[in-house]
């Protein structure tokens, strides 16, 4: 689990205090210490600073997807969920808070929980990259190869940056039979930094079991 909240970290940071700049005073200031210290791993301390801004209204809902993302990086899933729950039934249009819900679910397995949130962040953010390679992996898996193109075709770059969008791609362009796009996949695929060798043997063998030969 803890390589997979790992590659969650700086999305679940990042988005989570996205929306403290909306607010002022010493809520705010708190909130923007503790994205400081969350992200040179002073977790403790963060979530001091985080909890000074539950008291004020105007931060509590951006304090509660703080706190949910220090959770996740405690690997205390559960809390966080419930901390993230709290912070998107306080404000529904928290973008951070929905998306990282939806991994946090991803990180439990629950997949039947994660799709529906997913679903909301993409109608927040069209744009969003995370929700829409969960989506499409998800119709990808059902058997939809020609939806999940769908889905991906509005973030094709970032997909291509993304070691579980590569995947997802070739996976939908061999079960529609576009060899040709899923063997132009494999130069960047070669480009991805800080992937484990064992990542390139999993996209060589999809590859490989589509009928085309993997470079290595």
């Amino acid at each position: 689990m803890g390589t997979l909240a790992a590659l969650f970290r700086a999305v679940l940071v990042c988005s989570a205090l996205a929306p403290a700049t909306a607010f002022g005073g010493q809520a705010q200031a708190a909130l923007q210490k503790a994205a400081a210290l969350v992200q040179e791993g002073r977790l403790q301390e963060a979530d001091r600073q985080a909890q000074l801004a539950l008291a004020d209204p105007s931060t509590r809902a951006a304090a509660c997807s703080v706190l949910g993302a220090i959770r996740v990086q405690q690997e205390r899933l559960d809390e966080g969920a419930l901390l993230l729950q709290e912070a998107i039934r306080l404000d529904p249009g928290l973008l951070g808070a929905q998306l990282n819900l939806a991994q946090v679910y991803t990180l439990q397995g629950k997949d039947q929980l994660a799709l529906p949130v997913f679903r909301r962040v993409l109608e927040l953010d069209p744009s969003n990259a995370a929700a829409r390679i969960a989506l499409a992996r998800s119709e990808a898996e059902k058997g939809n190869p020609r939806r999940s193109l769908e889905l991906a075709q509005p973030a094709l770059a970032a997909f291509k940056q993304s070691p579980d969008g590569l995947m997802v791609l070739a996976a939908a362009f061999l079960k529609t039979d576009d060899r040709v796009s899923a063997a132009a996949l494999v130069e960047p695929a070669k480009r991805l930094a800080d992937v484990p060798p064992a990542w390139h043997v999993s996209f060589a063998e999809l590859l490989v079991d589509g009928g085309l030969v993997a470079e290595g």
